[in-house]
């Protein structure tokens, strides 16, 4: 166990703070995807990719050529190709129908933690990106 209960609740009120009064809730979709691939580039320094390598090989005994030249690397792209969509998803208007206009709009609704699988923690990270791409939710 990585997290006890009170560390998850102190990540969730750290989590819902940021939501409420931090901007990442209202960025624009091109203000989002600057920043993932910021992330991603910052993944694939060297020296990160060591720390990331050490961590997830602690973690859960991944070999660690397999982490350093294959996951992490993927992560990078998938957190690349989730910041090209960052400023591609739109709400949906339809025609009227029965005298109302009918629309979908994507916005935020608040802070998630998740339980993720003891093995490969940077791929659960990175797979929860739709979360935020597309429900704009701060996850853990």
């Amino acid at each position: 166990m990585l997290a006890r209960a009170y560390e998850v609740d102190s990540a969730v009120a750290a989590a819902r703070a940021a939501y409420e009064t931090g901007p990442w809730s209202n960025f624009t979709g091109a203000q989002r995807a600057a920043l993932m691939h910021k992330f991603a580039d910052l993944l694939l320094l060297p020296e990160n990719i060591d720390e990331i390598t050490k961590a997830e090989v602690n973690a859960m005994g991944q070999p660690s050529a397999i982490m350093k030249n294959f996951i992490v690397p993927t992560c990078a792209s998938t957190w690349k190709y989730y910041a090209g969509w960052a400023d591609k998803i739109e709400g949906q208007t339809f025609d009227q129908e029965d005298g109302f206009w009918r629309m979908t709009k994507y916005e935020s609704i608040g802070v998630c933690a998740g339980i993720g699988p003891w093995n490969v923690t940077i791929v659960y990270v990175v797979s929860l990106l739709y979360l935020n791409l597309w429900f704009r939710i701060p996850y853990l």
